[in-house]
């Protein structure tokens, strides 16, 4: 339980900090943050062998929604094709 907690905290922390890198001229803050985040993560997965579980847990509501809101970002990626684009914002297409 005291891992949990522990990374639990981690999670937290970083959380809390993750708006200040970005308003930091520097480029090492928002190094440092993802490096954070990769750590935590990496324990995550190590916490989680340790207790003889799935690296993920794939049915998850939390993993699902976080794929689903994934998905919703890789989409707002992709451009639109001309005619979508004509038919739904005509200006655009002139620019």
């Amino acid at each position: 339980m005291g891992t949990q907690r522990a990374l639990l905290g981690l999670v937290l922390l970083l959380l809390a900090i993750a708006p200040l890198p970005f308003g930091s001229v520097q480029p090492w803050p928002r190094a440092l943050l993802a490096a954070g985040c990769l750590l935590a993560g990496a324990l995550w997965v190590v916490w989680r062998v340790q207790r003889g579980l799935t690296i993920l847990p794939w049915k998850d509501p939390v993993l699902i929604v976080g794929a689903v809101f994934l998905l919703y970002g890789a989409v707002q990626v992709v451009p639109l094709p001309r005619s979508l684009l004509a038919a739904v914002s005509p200006r655009a297409l002139e620019m």
